[in-house]
């Protein structure tokens, strides 16, 4: 997402709502975000900028609170995006406690926009998570009872999420995440699939730093009987950086057997290779064994920083089901692109395809991009 313009702003929507429920100065909110550098700040610095913005007039308000009811009550999704931020930081600078934030929270992580739930757990809760740490946990497992509507239950997963999205991570949880299951338990038995997804999204960040203890949480919930109505999302969800790294326990977990095949690989269309190119693959697979399901990885080589280390970017191209005996037919596609930190640089390249973690076939191509001369050594 890129930092609002001054066509698309949302300014003047902002004033507009924060004069119509009564917020005091509504009408220099604008000016004063521009007078701030608004316009020239990241996306996330522009938000951070309205926060800081609301939370002061929230202070000059005779009735903060009864403002952010109405304020949630009457906003869009676009404005009501800026409420969590702002009222947490107005509690926090007026040195106010959780109990006073939290019901205002609560009522906007029920809200179906999804923006505006993920507000909710970056914004409105994380902060707190990071300031009262393990204790805080008590008060969200009232966020994550089935009564809850889902956008509650799921506000309360995404914001404790150890390494979270637009936050810093949550270092408490990230070196004893035992401290979570108990929040993790109930949500595991969850029969929506976006808070199982808010789930495992949280293992996945963990499998690199504790890969066995996932394994043996999600195998433990995969046994209780009767097995919730998302285990298996959950399990794939929770597993998904592991199997593409080929761990065993995880593979067999999800009963991604190794086999044997003969396997054919190729790039579909010409093998020299531009940014912004999407890349087609086909593998032909000979079997000969009974029915079974298969997950297709890649891994992506192409010319790094320092000429020894190229860069590598794997991702999943989905389960197959090969139904028997006989010759499939896999396919996989993938944009090739750089970002603002990862130059495409020219040269050779390479698609190296996994199924159930064993490598089965590489593909070389040429990529076209910048000159490898113009690379600083190893920047």
């Amino acid at each position: 997402m890129r930092p609002e313009g001054r066509k698309e702003s949302a300014l003047p929507l902002l004033e507009a709502v924060a004069w119509q429920v009564g917020l005091p100065g509504a009408g220099h909110l604008g000016q004063e975000l521009e007078g701030a550098g608004y316009f020239e700040r990241t996306l996330l610095g522009q938000w951070e900028a309205v926060h800081e913005v609301l939370a002061l007039h929230l202070a000059a308000a005779p009735e903060p609170a009864a403002v952010a009811r109405a304020w949630a009550e009457q906003a869009g999704p676009r404005i009501a995006f800026f409420l969590p931020g702002a009222w947490t930081r107005f509690a926090r600078g007026e040195g106010l406690g959780w109990a006073c934030v939290e019901p205002i929270l609560q009522r906007l992580a029920a809200d179906p926009d999804r923006g505006v739930n993920d507000a909710v757990a970056a914004f409105g809760v994380r902060p707190w998570a990071e300031e009262l740490g393990p204790p805080l946990l008590a008060d969200l497992a009232d966020w994550v009872v089935p009564s809850r509507p889902e956008g509650v239950r799921r506000a309360a997963v995404a914001a404790t999420r150890p390494a979270g999205v637009w936050v810093r991570h949550l270092d408490w949880a990230m070196e004893l995440p035992d401290r979570l299951l108990p929040l993790w338990d109930v949500v595991a038995r969850d029969p929506s699939p976006w808070v199982v997804n808010a789930l495992g999204n949280a293992l996945n960040d963990l499998t690199r730093s504790h890969p066995e203890r996932i394994v043996a949480w999600v195998a433990r919930w995969l046994e209780v009987e009767p097995e919730p109505p998302q285990a298996l999302r959950l399990a794939h969800k929770a597993l998904r950086g592991l199997v593409r790294r080929g761990h065993r326990r995880a593979l067999d977990l999800l009963d991604l057997e190794p086999f044997q095949a003969e396997v054919e690989a190729r790039l579909l269309g010409d093998p020299v290779v531009r940014s912004g190119r999407r890349l087609r693959f086909e593998l032909e697979v000979v079997y000969d064994g009974p029915p079974r399901d298969v997950l297709l990885v890649c891994e992506l080589r192409t010319p790094g920083s320092s000429p020894e280390r190229p860069r590598k970017r794997r991702f999943q191209a989905g389960f197959w089901e090969l139904d028997g005996p006989g010759r499939h037919l896999l396919r996989a596609s993938e944009r090739v692109f750089e970002r603002r930190n990862a130059p495409l640089w020219s040269g050779p390249a390479e698609a190296r395809f996994q199924l159930n973690g064993v490598e089965v076939a590489r593909v070389p191509f040429e990529i076209v991009g910048r000159d490898p001369a113009t690379r600083t050594g190893g920047s």
